[in-house]
Parts: C-alpha cells; sequence; structure tokens
C-alpha cells in the first residue's frame, strides 16, 4: 500500500509500532475511482512518449500480465510480456527496452537472478528494472536493490503508484511542447452495459471485492469480467496441482502454484482467498509442521471453493 512500518523501543519504558499507508479518495456511488487529479496528470503526461518508448512486463501470472498491459495502454506506451526469467532475458537483448517491469517469483529463472543476469551485459546496464511482487517485507527490497533494481512497486499494482514510477524513471519525452492534452476520462458511475450488470450482482458476495478490483483495473468492466471468466477457467483445480507437486516433494514448484493463486486473487479483489494463499506460502517457506501446513491448505481449498463457487452462479445467470 505503498507505506511503511517500524517500531521505537527502549528498555523499561515499552514500545511505539507505526505504520504508514496510502489510501486514494473515495467516491461515493461509483464502481470505480476514475478522473482522480493525480492519475488524469501522470496520464497525460505519460502519453507525451507517444510511441518513442517501449516497455516489457514480465510476470508468470496471466491476469497480471495482462492488468500491467492494459494500464500501459491506457496512456499510450507500448509493452511487450514475457512469462519468466530467460524469457525476458531473451527479449531485453533482442529490443531496446526503456524500461522493465520484473516480478519476482517465477518459474525457472526468477526476477532476481534475471535482473542480476542483465546487469552484467553493458548495453543493459542502466536500463531501469522495477521490481513487482505481492510481498512487501524490507528483505525482497533489499534483495531487489542488490540485484541492481531500481525501484519496487507491490501487487495489485495501484494506478496511480505505477503512473509515477514510470514518470520517475523514464526519459523525458523527445518533444515536451507536444504532449496532448488529456484524453477525455469515461465518466464515472453505473454503467448500463451487461458487464455492468454481472458486476453489480458480483458485488453482493463477500468473496470478492468489486470496487477494489475495478480500481486497480482503472474501472474497465469488461477487462474485469474477461479476467474472471479466466480466473474460473484456469484457477479450479490449483489446489489440487498443489497436493500433486506437494506429494511428489515439489516443494518449490507447489510454493510458486499458490504464490500465483495468492497474486491473481489479490489483482481480482478475492481478499479472504489472497489472505489463505498468503497463510499457506508463508507455512511452506516457514516450514511448520505437518497438521499446521495441512490446515492451512484446507483453509486455501475452501475459500477457492467458495469463490469458483460464487462465479459460476454469477456467470451462469441469464446475461452473463
Amino acid at each position: 500500500m505503498g507505506g511503511e512500518a517500524g517500531v521505537e523501543s527502549e528498555t523499561g519504558k515499552g514500545s511505539t509500532f507505526w505504520f504508514t499507508a496510502v489510501f486514494a479518495p473515495g467516491i461515493e456511488g461509483a464502481i470505480a475511482p476514475a478522473g482522480l487529479p493525480e492519475v488524469d496528470e501522470a496520464a497525460a503526461r505519460l502519453r507525451g512518449h507517444g510511441d518513442s518508448v517501449r516497455l516489457l512486463v514480465v510476470d508468470d501470472d496471466s491476469i497480471n500480465r495482462e492488468v500491467a498491459v492494459h494500464l500501459l495502454d491506457a496512456v499510450g506506451l507500448r509493452a511487450d510480456t514475457a512469462v519468466d526469467g530467460l524469457d525476458a532475458l531473451e527479449k531485453v537483448r533482442a529490443t531496446p527496452y526503456a524500461l522493465v517491469l520484473m516480478d519476482m517469483q517465477m518459474p525457472r529463472l526468477d526476477g532476481v537472478e534475471a535482473t542480476r543476469l542483465i546487469r552484467e551485459h553493458a548495453a543493459q546496464s542502466t536500463l531501469p528494472v522495477i521490481a513487482m511482487t505481492a510481498n512487501a517485507f524490507s528483505e525482497d527490497r533489499a534483495r531487489c536493490l542488490a540485484a541492481g533494481m531500481v525501484d519496487f512497486i507491490t501487487k495489485p499494482v495501484d494506478p496511480a503508484t505505477l503512473y509515477a514510477l514510470l514518470l520517475k524513471w523514464l526519459p523525458p519525452p523527445a518533444a515536451p511542447g507536444a504532449t496532448p492534452p488529456p484524453q477525455p476520462q469515461r465518466p464515472v458511475g453505473p454503467d448500463p452495459s451487461p458487464n455492468a450488470a454481472l458486476i453489480a450482482r458480483l458485488a453482493a458476495h463477500p468473496e470478492v471485492d468489486t470496487r477494489f478490483a475495478l480500481a486497480n483495473i482503472g474501472g474497465r468492466a469488461a477487462l474485469y469480467v474477461r479476467l474472471l471468466k479466466q480466473f474460473f477457467n484456469t484457477s479450479a483445480d490449483t489446489m489440487t496441482r498443489f497436493r500433486a507437486l506437494l506429494a511428489a516433494g515439489d516443494s518449490a514448484s507447489a510454493r510458486l502454484v499458490v504464490h500465483s493463486l495468492k497474486g491473481s486473487s489479490a489483482t481480482l479483489g478475492m481478499s479472504a482467498l489472497r489472505h489463505s494463499a498468503a497463510a499457506l506460502e508463508s507455512a511452506l517457506i516457514d516450514g511448520c509442521d505437518a497438521t499446521t501446513l495441512e490446515t492451512r491448505i484446507t483453509e486455501a481449498e475452501t475459500r477457492l471453493a467458495k469463490v469458483t463457487s460464487t462465479l459460476r452462479s454469477t456467470l451462469a445467470e441469464p446475461g452473463a
């Protein structure tokens, strides 16, 4: 949430624990925040680049890749995608990208090691690489910086935060005076389309926070519905695959499966599922006992079953 946490402690006197977080202002009656001044201003400035820059989005989760590309496309920035670190290395060495958005945890080659390898080549020694991860721990930030990444953004990606980072690290447009005027914003308020009607029905279910999810993707109802369908079609058997990998002794791959579930569910506003997946991932990292691990697995299975049941019934309703 763009904040920090810390503690101030003195023996015999006590401790003060503190945290900061960044919140966008709420808009009553709107399905998603649109037309916020800081987003509009950043978007207008980014559009000044036109086709002069090209970016690379690296993420093993298809939903997160699509959301990131959509947010870039919304401000006129072209972006290619890579599914893991090895794919990213090939594309970075073949194309002069202006900036790379790099996920940290991926199969084959993770984002940290991929960035180290990118930095070994003189041609990419100054290429801005921004870490994207669902973890916001200080040790993750330290690993990113040590590998040569220049900044850090947590997932789900907040559009305002993303655009601010892009303005910070992208080179200025070649002709600043040619920056186009801001494009008209989509009206804030109920969308009469069938997609909006489906989202309104889905909002009645506690498993999905539709307002939060729409804020992550600029309020695009059609995109959100498409991503929900994609999640439903690809994630129903996630925990079955997880158990199979765990039974085969492949805990590393099992962890990647649940990490991806955590990331996609966070982006789509499935907060309870996200927290269950995060708890399971932590249990794997900490090497907890078998009883605790089974409890975390069962919790994640239960949450996922509730989400898929909700999506199945909502998507099956007339008009969906």
